[in-house]
């Protein structure tokens, strides 16, 4: 008898979609089990939600417009067909509330385990993953209320930490998300200092004025620079080839090179950053190490802020924050907090001074972005894998070491036949591994590269996986 177990560790965007894709059959652009298998799926929360998509505010809003945000690459309209049966008005373009994206996925994983044939078992498993123990070709998952569960496959879809990375020598509030230190803020004219500029940071700053719209907040980060606001993107009238122009040479040549098109484009620049980042995997998965370091040092946050935009209007209130003083964007490197009767006080210098300024704020919140290095990681699950030598972390923190089909590399570089990973720590492989319009294709490779191992002999489908596998069909809800 061929029936297998599948276990999903983790039920954000990458657990619930794979969840799907498993569930579904062949013919539904899923990746059929064999017959009389079981998935599981571990999750303590509702599936689909993560970190990412819980429940929260109107006003935290999703940074990709709606027409992009399917979860299945072959149906793009999906997302905003589900969109407009709760509203009419929706518009492709739109930028719609992240807790609405939390719905969907939850709906379109019940419409899948519904349609699911009746001899395929699916689970839901409401608790934590604490450790693995893998032996020969299966693996025993310890859970966090004692119980057990025997798998043959393995697929870890663990999202972000909620953590951001350790300051040294910083007391500081390091989960954003647990906004309860707001409640220990004073009644009057509260001092808040966020540490961080990015996407995170502008959450937070929209929460912090909706419930405390007295609050003065001061933001700082090494480059003092804000997400841009996402705008028109045009057709470039003249494609280039991003993949062999910025393929050589050092840092410093790839990006005159780069600046030379956005100039030479005539159009707008985020057009030319598109291009860029559909071929950004391949250049950075060949580039050497050093170039991999000099970006991450010298680049990375403009990167980041032309790549990770917001919506126009999210842009605009975080603008009129600004202008009327409740918030203060700077640039410069925090040195120290000291507790005092009356607050903390901080110091730090600005970028480009040698003079060290010091502030009293009420309290002091790390929103500089999860942590990716997993050898920082507070999971004991992760803690469990990395001290048998199952995996591998990236060497320069940005995740975990795979192989093109999602596979975990073990501590001497070779494939994991038991254990795959799908989420945004595949960064370490791909660079490009947070939005959904990459995930969604990492999830559907891995998860058919998952499905065919339990029916193919080891290793001989792996060549065959390395590119996306699924017929543009229809998936039917």
């Amino acid at each position: 008898m061929n029936a297998k177990t599948v276990a999903i560790i983790g039920g954000g965007f990458s657990g619930t979609v794979a969840a799907i894709r498993l569930l579904s059959s062949s013919k539904d652009g899923g990746a059929s089990l064999p017959f009389g298998s079981r998935l599981v799926l571990i999750e303590p929360g509702r599936a689909g939600e993560g970190l990412a998509y819980r429940a929260g505010p109107d006003y935290w809003r999703l940074n990709v417009p709606a027409v992009r945000m399917s979860a299945f690459p072959e149906w793009p309209n999906d997302f905003v067909e589900w969109a407009r049966a709760r509203d009419p008005q929706v518009q492709g373009g739109d930028f719609l509330p992240r807790a609405w994206y939390g719905d969907y996925l939850s709906e379109r994983l019940e419409a899948a385990r519904k349609r699911s044939p009746r001899w395929l078992k699916f689970e839901r498993i409401r608790t934590r993953a604490t450790s693995i123990e893998v032996e020969d070709d299966s693996a025993r998952i310890g859970l966090a209320d004692g119980a057990a569960v025997q798998a043959d496959r393995v697929l870890l879809a663990l999202g972000n930490s909620p953590s951001a990375g350790p300051l040294p020598g910083v007391q500081a509030f390091t989960d954003p998300w647990d906004m309860s230190w707001m409640e220990d803020l004073p009644t009057y004219v509260p001092r808040v200092l966020l540490v961080g500029t990015g996407l995170t940071m502008i959450d937070v700053m929209l929460k912090i004025s909706e419930e405390r719209p007295d609050a003065r907040v001061l933001a700082i980060s090494r480059h003092g620079l804000l997400p841009m606001p996402h705008d028109h993107e045009h057709a470039m009238r003249r494609r280039f080839d991003a993949k062999t122009l910025l393929a050589r040479g050092p840092l410093s040549k790839r990006l005159r090179i780069f600046r030379e098109q956005v100039a030479a484009s005539g159009e707008d620049w985020r057009s030319v950053l598109q291009r860029v980042r559909e071929e950004f995997p391949v250049l950075w998965r060949a580039a050497p190490r050093r170039v991999r370091r000099s970006f991450l040092r010298h680049l990375r946050t403009l990167w980041d802020v032309h790549r990770h935009r917001v919506p126009e209007a999210t842009f605009q209130r975080i603008h009129a924050l600004r202008e009327r003083k409740r918030l203060e964007v700077a640039a410069g490197r925090l040195l120290s907090t000291k507790r005092i009767k009356g607050g903390t006080v901080v110091s730090w210098r600005p970028r480009g001074s040698d003079k060290i300024r010091e502030d009293l704020v009420d309290a002091v919140v790390n929103v500089s972005g999860a942590d990716s290095n997993p050898n920082r990681s507070a999971c004991t699950l992760v803690q469990s894998l990395i001290e048998q030598g199952l995996c591998q972390p990236d060497e320069l923190g940005l995740g975990w070491n795979t192989d093109l089909n999602g596979r975990l590399l073990d501590s001497k570089g070779d494939p994991s036949e038991v254990l795959y990973y799908a989420g945004p720590l595949l960064r370490a492989k791909h660079w490009e591994a947070t939005a959904v319009p990459e995930l969604r294709v990492h999830v559907q490779q891995t998860a058919a590269a998952l499905a065919s191992s339990l029916t193919t002999p080891a290793g001989s489908c792996v060549r065959k996986l390395a590119a996306p596998l699924f017929r543009r069909a229809r998936l039917a809800f």
